[in-house]
């Protein structure tokens, strides 16, 4: 079963809105079907061309402009976007496609390589548990722990 991520990004792969994916963060022009035009910076574009944008001006036919923040602009209203001249179109929609793509690493994929054989395993849980309980105070035993000039016997004299 696919998840909703995955099915939006093959929408988004199918179609031309992976144009407009493309250009996030750039600035360009909406025209809606209102006879409105929005200028702004595309933030976010959704597979059914949804688009948000920031720090949006929308001028009406009359001339009267509006700013806003940010702006939602529903698809089924988009009559048309400008695309700006420095973006390439046909590399823009190959690159974007090899993107969308790409096939993902399974999780569990993930976790095969990061097995680790269970000795080794335990033995990194016996060397945490070790430094835990150093730190903790509860280092060494205490006839474990020797004297700093080294071990001595009962018949010699220091």
């Amino acid at each position: 079963m696919m998840s909703s991520f995955q099915a939006e990004r093959v929408r988004l792969s199918k179609s031309l809105a992976c144009l407009l994916h493309a250009l996030q963060g750039s600035c360009t022009t909406i025209e809606l079907r209102s006879e409105i035009t929005v200028r702004g910076r595309v933030h976010h574009v959704e597979s059914c061309m949804n688009i948000v944008v920031t720090e949006a001006t929308s001028t009406k036919l009359n001339g009267e402009s509006s700013h806003f923040e940010q702006m939602f602009i529903r698809g089924a209203q988009i009559r048309y976007v400008h695309i700006p001249d420095e973006v390439d179109v046909m590399a823009t929609i190959v690159k974007q496609t090899a993107i969308l793509t790409k096939p993902r690493v399974p999780r569990e994929a993930m976790y095969q390589r990061q097995r680790v054989s269970r000795s080794k395993l335990e033995r990194i849980r016996e060397e945490r548990e070790m430094a835990r309980s150093f730190k903790l105070g509860r280092g060494r035993a205490r006839h474990q722990l020797q004297p700093l000039g080294g071990p001595t016997t009962a018949g010699q004299t220091t």
